[in-house]
């Protein structure tokens, strides 16, 4: 993976989470099913795509169960789920300062591709 984008992607990621966290928290709260599965959804998406597997897994989770309706079972796996987020975010946010302490320099096939396609 390129460190650049995993970077920019980590960035992202660790700051759209917590949104989407604070989404199935409220949800859980207001009853939402719809809102919970669609936040959990998304966490998921965006785990598997970092590779924090783990947590992507609790979030499929969170919304088959949201699918189902089963709100109270999302309430009793809610801490697993915010214990498997903190561990993904520290993972994380050490590659992030792994990449800001290790730039790497634009290859020159890539700066011409930069060239050609806007960003």
């Amino acid at each position: 993976m390129d460190r650049r984008f995993s970077n920019g992607g980590v960035a992202i990621f660790l700051e759209q989470g917590p949104r989407w966290l604070a989404e199935i928290c409220k949800a859980l709260t207001t009853g939402d099913v719809g809102s919970m599965a669609l936040a959990a959804h998304d966490l998921a998406g965006a785990a598997s795509v970092l590779g924090v597997g783990v947590l992507g897994q609790h979030c499929i989770e969170v919304e088959a169960l949201a699918r189902r309706g089963e709100i109270d079972v999302v309430g009793e796996r809610l801490p697993s789920l915010m214990a498997a987020w903190e561990r993904a975010e520290l993972e994380l946010r050490s590659v992030v300062e792994w990449v800001l302490v290790d730039p790497v320099e634009t290859p020159a096939d890539e700066q011409e591709v930069r060239g050609v396609c806007p960003p």
